[in-house]
């Protein structure tokens, strides 16, 4: 049986997020509410089910209280929770149907007998794993076994695959090492057991996590099975692990290489009557066979016996795509196969803390995960650091802002190069880095006084440890914006006051600040050019200082690689290493322990992207324990990564068909493709269309001025604002207030600041018509900066007295900005003059009709088509979204609509103008209902899930211009028989009700 140490129930999870010994099976854990936070009082015994959480709390918008009531249950991981059951039961009777060799080992590994243990014993998390997979080998369970074997057979294409779930930091490696010695051991005793071998390939993904698993290289000095005691007393074991065969490897060599000539072998190929291949078949049969590919890989040759453990550190990268889609093969995957069809496969062993399927839009754990150790259980047995991720903020102004700064930068991050000298530029991220480097300085201040602590509690004469050094990880999207960060954090650009991340000036002291590159991580990596040259300062840097050893024989990047591998080691090169840069991600199996603080600036589209990035942060510091038995907690406070609640289950979709939910929908599943085309049995249902080519602006042309208006519509009142608050908070422990300092500048300044603000405002406008006025916009500015002075000089914007400093951070100046341009009269020609547009229609065919469209054929999904239609001259309604064919449904069904389309390939468009350039606007549906004086109204209808500024665009072309000019024409309008209209759906609620809306713009025509 493992230990077991009795520790008091706890009660509030903020002073006590650590409620269990690592080394011990866990006797609490706390109850979580529906945003995944623990609940006060609510500590239940024994151990936390094996679920799918969320391992960050979610926001809580409104309120800066917490909801005290229990939450939803999270979906359970139901063949983990079976085979703990049986496994707990299996230890209790004393571990029956194991060897010899087996019992030794456990009895060891647990400490079963007294004095006869590791001196450092290993963490429950590493004993459960263990245990689990000798219990799956040896005892054989026939049940579990065949439900793996049917899920292996599902996902896998057959290959034996389980896999171990464990948090960061809950060291797996040493459970690798476990079972190198406990498959060595028996299978020297019984050469014949096909249970056991002596062979094992451990595949990873790069170079950082291939050199740490190095250490389990039996013959390397300071292996980690000397160095952590994993062996029995005796001689014997260490000659049993001798024999053991080790190869460490990056997945990529399992790419099958060609056989052909080399260059240097082409003349003499040629004269032997060879030549290179010329065609992709040609290529593909000099390829290695998998044979070939497992001789190179494992080091056996044909003649050879014995079958190979396969060990995937990081596994989630080894699958076969998307389940739920066709299957994509993968290197690593096509390797475990080679293995397999080459007879040298044992079966593979997989190790992750995120075991998910990275090829799906949500991702989901994968189905032979058979032990769990979860991020929540590490983080109550104290294992890892507790991730800190705001969930409320002062302004009370929706989402907290840095919890996702790339969604709150958009659109402008992907077209605005961050520019460290320009202090409005990315404003938004400037200030999340100095709210974070604010908590770091305070964490720095906090481990120094620390230190010094310990420091005089140490005897005289005894060693004196340097202080360790937090770290600051930035996570950027691109190398140009990496480049900027890098500058404004290293160089003090600006004047940020960052002093403890600045980089010294000379090449004799080393960086406090580094830039890097996933490359970094990859065999023959290289730089991109725009990261190459500061790769090489930084190199160049460490070359100078003789401490580490480097000449300029030593590749940048590799000196960079080993720079980022020893951040926080004392005596090595990355020991003065306080914030690391990157592009894109963080080295995967990045060990430093020291990082506290991370900011992600990129798109995270999954919660297993979030979780692998912060997964950076949370190797504990300190493994002291207290005097409980208990690690006390620490925090990783992190900014910028939303943390998706992927595992929360889909709500139920109603049939698009009969509107039923599908529990009682009677429609049978249309698997079979449907032809959508016109029906001459339904001609009566035409609809025709104006072919509009394009339309031309008339009026005289004249120069756009700006004006303040006589009496604005209400005081714009400016305060000074006080240090902006943002909480964070983890799943337990204490919540983190970090402050931004307000920003403050002369009167002066904040109504020039205005001013651009609303000019930018009107230059945008101006952008999205087309006009033939001219715009002059420094004469713009220059009279939205007169009207500006004016308002203040007549009171309208008031509020600073007694002194000259005004606010100027990005929130109170954006309102400032949209309170001046409500304020101003543009003048510029009216947009619904009567001779704004002029129509420019086709001269050939002036019209278009649905019985033009050709017949095509589409897979009947239930969610995108709706059909066949009633009311439609077109047989189904080929959609774009589970909105749209709502819509579509509707229409088909609300009585006094005449007639409709979906206007799918029909090529009806309302041209429009954006950015100077001429676009093509395709809006969604056409309905036609009867008015009563004998016009056809024609209701031109939009359906949008989430709003863009170009959709914005589209949309006052078509109700401002198209719909007043096709009224208007004598061809297209009342004098044609026709009345248009536009409805635009953009809600939930609305898109629910679009027969409501409908019916109100029928009614509005029909009282006229």
């Amino acid at each position: 049986m493992l230990r077991t140490t009795p520790l008091p129930r706890p009660l509030n999870p903020r002073t006590e997020p650590v409620i269990n010994n690592p080394y011990s099976p866990p006797q609490y854990y706390w109850q979580l509410n529906s945003q995944t936070v623990a609940v006060y009082d609510s500590a239940l015994d024994g151990r936390r089910p094996s679920q799918n959480i969320p391992p960050v709390p979610g926001t809580r918008v409104k309120t800066r209280s917490q909801p005290g009531m229990l939450g939803q249950a999270w979906p359970e991981l139901e063949l983990v929770n079976q085979i703990r059951a049986r496994v707990l039961a299996w230890q209790q009777a004393g571990y029956p149907g194991v060897t010899d060799a087996t019992r030794r080992l456990i009895r060891y590994w647990t400490g079963a007998d007294a004095g006869d243990a590791p001196e450092r014993p290993l963490y429950f998390a590493q004993l459960d794993a263990a245990l689990t997979h000798i219990w799956l080998r040896e005892v054989q369970p026939a049940d579990i076994l065949e439900q793996l074997a049917a899920v292996n057979a599902q996902y896998n294409d057959g290959i034996e695959r389980v896999c171990h779930k464990m948090a960061t930091g809950a060291g797996k490696t040493l459970v690798m090492a476990l079972l190198i010695i406990w498959q060595t051991a028996n299978h020297l005793r019984d050469r014949d057991d096909p249970r056991f071998t002596n062979r094992f390939l451990l595949l990873t993904p790069g170079i950082t996590v291939r050199d740490r698993l190095k250490s389990l290289t039996p013959y390397r000095p300071g292996n980690d099975y000397a160095e952590f005691e994993l062996l029995p007393p005796g001689e014997d074991w260490e000659q049993d692990l001798a024999q053991a065969q080790v190869r460490v490897a990056n997945y990529h060599q399992l790419e099958p290489r060609s056989v052909a000539l080399k260059p240097s072998q082409h003349g003499q190929g040629v004269i032997d009557g060879g030549r290179y291949p010329t065609t992709a078949a040609e290529a593909q049969a000099q390829l290695e066979a998998p044979a070939e590919i497992v001789a190179r890989i494992t080091g056996l040759v044909p003649q050879a016996a014995g079958r190979v453990l396969v060990l995937n550190d990081e596994s989630h990268h080894c699958h076969r795509g998307d389940p739920d889609k066709a299957a994509v093969n993968t290197v690593w995957f096509n390797g475990l196969a080679a293995l397999r069809d080459a007879g040298r496969l044992h079966y593979a062993a997989d190790f992750s803390a995120t075991p998910t399927y990275i090829a799906q839009d949500n991702p989901r754990p994968v189905e032979w995960i058979v032990s769990d150790y979860n991020l929540i259980e590490a983080m109550e047995a104290g294992l890892v650091k507790i991730p800190q991720v705001p969930t409320w903020e002062s302004s009370g102004q929706g989402e907290p802002r840095y919890r996702d700064l790339y969604a709150e930068t958009r659109p402008a991050a992907d077209r605005q190069k961050f520019d460290p000298a320009d202090a409005a530029n990315n404003a938004l991220l400037k200030e999340a880095l100095q709210a974070l480097y604010s908590d770091y300085a305070a964490t720095d201040k906090k481990w120094r006084a620390e230190h010094r602590k310990r420091l005089q509690a140490l005897p005289e004469g005894a060693e004196r440890p340097p202080c360790p050094k937090p770290v600051i990880a930035v996570v950027m999207n691109r190398v140009g914006n990496a480049n900027g960060v890098f500058q404004y954090i290293a160089d003090n650009m600006a004047g940020q006051p960052m002093p403890l991340l600045r980089n010294a000036a000379g090449q004799g002291s080393p960086p406090a600040t580094i830039i890097v590159h996933s490359q970094l991580a990859e065999d023959g990596g290289k730089m991109p050019a725009g990261l190459l040259k500061t790769i090489q300062e930084l190199a160049a840097r460490y070359r100078a200082i003789p401490a580490y050893g480097f000449s300029d024989q030593d590749r940048a990047e590799d000196i960079l690689r080993r720079v980022l591998n020893s951040v926080g080691r004392p005596g090595e090169p990355g020991e003065h290493v306080r914030c690391v840069v990157s592009v894109d991600m963080l080295t995967e199996g990045w060990d430093t322990r020291t990082v506290t603080h991370l900011l992600g600036f990129r798109k995270f589209g999954s919660s297993l992207l979030c979780e692998q990035v912060a997964g950076r942060t949370l190797r504990r510091v300190d493994h002291e324990l207290l005097k409980d038995g208990r690690y006390p907690p620490e925090y990783a406070q992190i900014l910028g990564i939303p943390f998706p609640r992927y595992n929360d289950a889909p709500p139920a979709r109603s049939c698009p068909r009969c509107g039923l939910e599908p529990a009682d929908c009677a429609c049978p599943p249309p698997f079979a493709p449907v032809t959508v085309e016109p029906r001459a049995s339904h001609s009566r249902y035409r609809i025709d269309w104006p072919h509009i080519l394009r339309m031309e602006r008339n009026d005289q042309a004249q120069s756009v001025g700006v004006a303040a208006a006589d009496t604005p519509e209400r005081e714009c009142k400016v305060s000074l604002a006080a240090d902006g608050e943002v909480i964070s908070e983890g799943t337990t422990g204490e919540e983190r207030a970090v402050y931004v300092a307000a920003a403050t500048a002369s009167r002066e300044h904040f109504l020039y600041r205005i001013a651009a603000q609303a000019t930018q405002k009107i230059k945008d406008e101006l952008a999205d018509e087309q006009g033939d006025y001219v715009v002059q916009m420094h004469r713009i500015f220059a009279e939205t900066l007169a009207a500006a002075r004016q308002f203040y000089a007549d009171g309208w914007i008031a509020g600073i007295k007694d002194t000259e400093l005004w606010p100027v951070d990005d929130r109170t100046v954006a309102q400032g900005g949209e309170w001046l341009r409500r304020n101003l009269h543009l003048g510029k020609p009216a947009p619904d003059s009567e001779l704004a547009m002029t129509l420019i229609p086709s001269p050939r065919n002036p019209w278009r009709e649905t019985d033009e469209l050709n017949a095509y054929q589409t897979a009947a999904n239930p969610e995108l088509v709706y059909g066949p239609a009633r009311k439609a001259q077109i047989s189904y309604a080929h959609c774009d979204s589970s909105w749209e064919t709502r819509v579509a449904r509707q229409l088909d069904e609300l009585a006094s609509v005449d007639r409709w389309t979906r206007n799918r390939r029909l090529n009806w468009y309302i041209p429009y103008v954006s950015d100077s350039q001429p676009h093509r606007y395709y809006p969604d549906f056409v309905a036609v209902a009867e008015l009563p004086d004998g016009l056809d109204l024609h209701i031109v209808i939009e359906v949008k899930g989430e709003e863009q500024e170009s959709d914005r665009v589209k949309r006052r072309w078509a109700e401002q211009y198209w719909i007043p000019a096709v009224n208007r024409s004598p061809d297209y309008g009342r004098a044609a028989g026709k009345v248009w209209a536009f409805l635009y759906l953009d809600d939930t609620a609305l898109v629910a009700n679009a027969a409501n809306a409908v019916q109100e713009v029928i009614d509005q025509h029909r009282a006229v």
